[in-house]
Formats: structure tokens, sequence, C-alpha cells
């Protein structure tokens, strides 16, 4: 596959650069990097990764030879983000977690839609355990709005890929922010940028997690998400509460639209432990720290 790589390079100049998002030299980067080196299309790819890890290590044992960016403090993904943005060249730009892998296509299907004039595509999300009910249940809670079946007016525009110039009239990811830093850079984008919803492009996320690590990591995503949405957009936990209990109430449609049959049928046997990892996450956004006075709204270095 490398070696394809190298050869589409040498054909033609690549439309679509990708940067991938890794923390501690993270190994599930490996096959992430290999999910866009078998994509049909030529691609400009950098590794951007904070918090060490040694990652040229890891990919010179695959022989993989891509350009890196390697920070030894970590930095939040925003800033993550700007770093990949600035080392790379391609008109088009997007981004892949090193937890997750890009489907057949996921970079051909994007280039037509921006060569079609679109300034901005959002991309759907697949579970990679779709048989396990633990992940099922996981991946409802964090992605039940990305599903690859959902109609446009249902779906979330994450996962989205964009023109460059976009950068230049809007500015950069806000580099302070633990997350929610891609909600806060779609708010500032003109509605004329809004991210086509394409469900067509699919990213396969890593779900292999057990019950009570997904328990944990679900408090934490709900104390965490609680002080960012209080921080930028001044909602208050109340307000969190309640969007979680429409989730609660509303998931089996999303399911039921959003997943083919057999997925639907496991998504059916995983609601006990869906509800579980909600109210987890609830549990977070009640014991999250939220200080009375709001910092300065983020600052988004290089606008």
């Amino acid at each position: 596959m490398q070696g394809m790589d190298t050869e589409n390079h040498a054909l033609a100049a690549p439309e679509l650069c990708v940067v991938v998002l890794a923390t501690d030299g993270d190994p599930r980067l490996v096959e992430a990097i290999r999910s866009l080196q078998a994509q049909d299309v030529p691609l400009e790819i950098v590794l951007v990764n904070s918090g060490g890890g040694r990652p040229q290590e890891l990919l010179a044992r695959h022989g993989i030879d891509i350009p890196v960016v390697d920070l030894s403090q970590r930095v939040f993904v925003g800033a993550a983000r700007n770093l990949g943005i600035r080392a790379t060249r391609a008109p088009c730009v997007a981004f892949l977690a090193a937890d997750c892998r890009a489907r057949a296509g996921w970079a051909r299907k994007r280039l037509e839609l921006h060569r079609a004039g679109h300034m901005a595509v959002a991309s759907a999300m697949v579970n990679s355990a779709p048989r396990s009910l633990v992940s099922t249940a996981y991946h409802l809670v964090l992605f039940m709005r990305r599903l690859p079946g959902l109609p446009e007016q249902h779906a979330i525009r994450f996962g989205a890929s964009f023109r460059r110039e976009i950068f230049e009239c809007c500015g950069l990811f806000a580099e302070d922010m633990r997350s929610g830093e891609d909600s806060d850079f779609l708010t500032r984008l003109p509605k004329s940028a809004t991210p086509t919803w394409c469900p067509e492009i699919q990213t396969e996320h890593d779900n292999g997690i057990g019950f009570l690590r997904a328990l944990g990591e679900m408090f934490s995503r709900g104390r965490r998400y609680a002080c960012e949405a209080a921080r930028v957009k001044g909602v208050t936990r109340w307000e969190i509460l309640r969007h979680s209990a429409w989730d609660l109430r509303r998931v089996r449609w999303y399911a039921g639209t959003g997943l083919d049959e057999e997925e639907l049928r496991i998504a059916r046997r995983a609601m006990p432990f869906f509800r579980c990892l909600m109210l987890a996450r609830m549990a977070g956004v009640l014991m999250a720290r939220i200080p009375a006075r709001q910092p300065a709204p983020a600052v988004v270095l290089g606008a």
C-alpha cells in the first residue's frame, strides 16, 4: 500500500490532505494511516502527535514514511488541528483521529463534493464492533446523530473536511478548548459554508471497550462537556441534562432510522447498556466544577 501511495503522488498532486491526530503515540494511528493509504485517490498525509510516545519509531517499524509533527507536551485537539493545517498544502483539508479508520471511498467522495463547489463536507460514523452490545451502546451515546441512515435534517455536521480558504476567512480552531473545538469552529462559518451531509463518507470508530471502562469514560466526558459548554456557549448544566434526557427518549428513533436491520436488532438489545452509559455521562455533568464567572471566550490563534 505504501508503494501504491507513492505512485499516486507521482501521478498527481493531492487535492486533499488528511491530518491524523494522535496523543502519546497511540498505536492505533498505524491502522488509521493505512486506511488512508488504501484510498483510491492520492492524499497528502501528516501525523500530528502530542504527549510523546515516539510515533516516528512506531511508523518506521511498520514501513510508513509520512511527515510527522511531534510535540513532547500534550496539546488540545484544536492546536493539533492547526499545526496540521499549517504543515500541509493541499487545497482541501480533512482530519482523522488515531482511533478511527477511513472506509473505502472516504477521500474520493469528499473530493467529488468539494470539486462540485461545497466548502465543507460532513461524514457519518460507523461502529467497529457492531455485534457487541456494549460497543453498540457506546457508539450510540457518542454518535447517534451521525449514523449513516439519518436524513440530512437530523444529522449533526461533524467529521468535516474544508476547502482551505475557509481558514483564511474564518480563522483556525480554538486552541484552549479541551473539547468542542469543532462545534466552536462551525458556529463561525457563514451559512453558505455549512457542511454538506454525506452519509456515504464513513469513518469507523474504534469501539473495542469494556463496560466499566466505558462508564468511566462517559462520566469524564460529561464533566468535560459541561465545563466547555458553559464556558463557550453559556449553557447551564440543567440545559445539558434536559438535552440528555431527550436523547434517552429519542435514541430508538435515531437507531431505527440510522442503522440497517441487523445493527438495529443489536441496538435494541443494547438499550440497557445505553441507558447506563447515558446516566454516567449525566452524572459527570452534575459533578462538573463550573466556575460562577466564566473566563474570556476561547482564543483562536492564527485567525
